[in-house]
């Protein structure tokens, strides 16, 4: 309490505490009644209360601006403004305290693509004449079929706030986000993947009619993603003419504002994820492989994060005001498809379905062009995003409650997402196409031949494996806490034939009893260094190895 405060009676204090309460009860008398009040009246009474709101203590004065600005009686920064000067006017706020505008209450908002409580919202631009001159202008257009033009004092109005610009080119036609706001009707979610799955076809030869299912699929969770936690990447793998750029170049027209980024630049790639939530197609894929140039490096660390929701890589930018270098976060996470000859890094590698593309012997389908003026691509999109807005609630509702038993891991994180709108199809026509179980059965096999493919590529799996043939034929070892020389277990690995092991046959080689302890150690079977023995009258360096532990591991990888 200040001076002034403390000369106050009783009296005169519970008379301003009175007066403070009744301010609060009119805030929320107005708020209820504004809708049926006549504008004189609500002119009236808005700037009353307004002038009232500065007797109140700062906290309250805040709380009821933003109650009077979510009801739409005044905007936040115009009402925050005229308290602040009504305050100084009656000598309440002293000119060097102005009143602080915080925002504790502002949801963020990922204006691109968002699902927030029970509404979705997209964002669109869209075409206007302004001053006889046709600009786009970006709209937020929201489940609820509200259309709203995308700026600060919108989103204030709306509770939100956002630092990111959606500047994505127009590919929801004006035509269809009309159609939509004036309920006019939308195409079912299984018709819209019959018509890409179709189209698909039409074009591109997978060799497995499964993929193009899942690349439909795939297609169709890009304008969902938001909603998942993470989203499965697509490597397309194969010899030049088997198709890969053909269908990167469907995919980004058809997905959710795709871009081809064959040679786009790291900056700009960084930008339209963080900004647009651009699904990315990048073709060549290989050139990252190995690259160990800041460019590429920067964009190996974002594709490797970017599968999950809540990743960001962090870039200096050069304030333009002072010169100054500040660092930035940008987010990672958006849809990506990528295609090479050759194969990618193997934790990029891990984060994708991969699909091998073969050359096709259909001629019809190898000399089928793509047409971007083709109007089924455009119909399509535009089906796309009114499926987005009235299908999210069920799309999310399936996958919260989707579970299984058989695809686990790494492998789950990324055929969940898949799978939640493969049964949302199911549900909406019955089970017509069966969509769910093909697709569930599919994953268990691309599972299969992944964990094939890891065995094949990782030394643990084979040095267990060639520990525990050599043990299990040997009754007795040298010692009975299970030594074994670093001698003999060199010659273990010597006598298995495999060819990961064919150099410790290379007397020149001098770090075999190194190599030994780190695969040893890595293989999770000794801890520590080797250990001295006496065996006969020699001291012999060597390790504790249990038969046991062996086949526990071995377990883990389910040999």
């Amino acid at each position: 309490m200040n001076d002034l405060e403390n000369k106050k009676d009783l009296a005169t204090i519970l008379k301003e505490a009175e007066r403070r309460k009744e301010i609060i009860e009119e805030v929320s008398k107005l708020i209820k009644e504004w809708p049926e009040l006549e504008l004189p009246e609500q002119v009236n009474r808005r700037n009353s209360i307004l002038a009232a709101i500065p007797l109140l203590v700062e906290q309250d004065r805040k709380s009821c601006i933003r109650h009077l600005a979510t009801a739409g009686v005044v905007a936040l920064r115009e009402g925050l403004e005229k308290v602040k000067k009504y305050a100084k006017d009656l000598g309440i706020d002293k000119e060097d305290a102005p009143l602080v505008n915080y925002a504790p209450n502002l949801a963020i908002i990922t204006p691109a693509q968002d699902f927030i409580g029970n509404v979705a919202f997209v964002t669109v631009p869209v075409k206007i004449l302004i001053d006889n001159k046709m600009e786009l202008v970006n709209y937020l257009i929201t489940s609820e079929r509200q259309k709203i033009r995308l700026s600060d004092d919108e989103l204030l109005k709306m509770s939100f706030y956002s630092e990111r610009k959606p500047s994505s080119t127009p590919r929801w036609s004006d035509k269809s986000i009309e159609s939509f706001i004036n309920s006019y009707g939308v195409a079912s979610i299984a018709e819209v993947f019959n018509d890409i799955y179709q189209l698909c076809k039409r074009y591109i030869d997978f060799g497995n009619d499964l993929w193009a299912k899942y690349n439909a699929l795939w297609i169709m969770g890009t304008y969902f993603h938001r909603i998942f936690e993470t989203y499965p990447y697509v490597h397309l793998n194969g010899d030049m003419e088997s198709g890969k750029t053909k269908t990167l170049t469907f995919t980004a027209w058809l997905s959710f504002n795709g871009e081809l980024t064959f040679t786009s630049s790291s900056s700009y790639v960084v930008r339209v994820i963080h900004h647009n939530h651009s699904t990315c197609c990048i073709d060549e894929a290989e050139r990252l492989k190995g690259s160990d140039d800041q460019d590429s490096q920067l964009l190996i660390a974002m594709y490797n994060s970017g599968y999950k929701k809540g990743s960001y890589c962090g870039k200096a930018e050069q304030n333009d005001r002072n010169g100054q270098w500040i660092p930035r976060k940008f987010e990672a996470y958006s849809p990506k498809m990528f295609a090479s000859i050759r194969g990618l890094e193997a934790s990029l590698s891990s984060r994708c379905v991969p699909i091998i593309m073969l050359k096709t012997g259909n001629k019809e389908i190898k000399n089928r062009e793509l047409d971007s003026n083709n109007k089924d691509f455009q119909e399509i999109r535009d089906k796309l995003y009114q499926v987005m807005l009235t299908y999210y609630f069920l799309v999310s509702v399936e996958y919260k409650q989707i579970r299984d038993e058989e695809i686990l891991g790494r492998e789950w994180e990324l055929w969940r997402p898949i799978l939640a709108i493969a049964k949302t199809i199911d549900r909406d026509n019955d089970g017509k196409f069966n969509l769910y179980n093909e697709m569930r059965n599919h994953a268990l096999e691309v599972q299969k031949l992944k964990k094939e493919a890891r065995l094949e590529e990782t030394l643990t799996p084979k040095v267990l494996k060639v520990l525990k043939e050599a043990l299990s034929a040997i009754i007795c070892p040298y010692h009975p806490e299970n030594f074994w020389p670093i001698a003999d277990l060199a010659q273990f690995f010597k006598d298995s034939g495999e060819d990961e092991f064919a150099w410790l046959n290379d007397e020149k080689k001098h770090y075999k009893s190194r190599w030994i302890g780190d695969i040893l150690r890595k293989a999770g079977i000794v801890d520590g260094r080797a250990k001295q023995m006496r065996i006969g009258d020699k001291n012999v360096k060597g390790f504790h190895i249990s038969l046991e532990k062996i086949e526990e591991r071995l377990k883990n990888y389910e040999i």
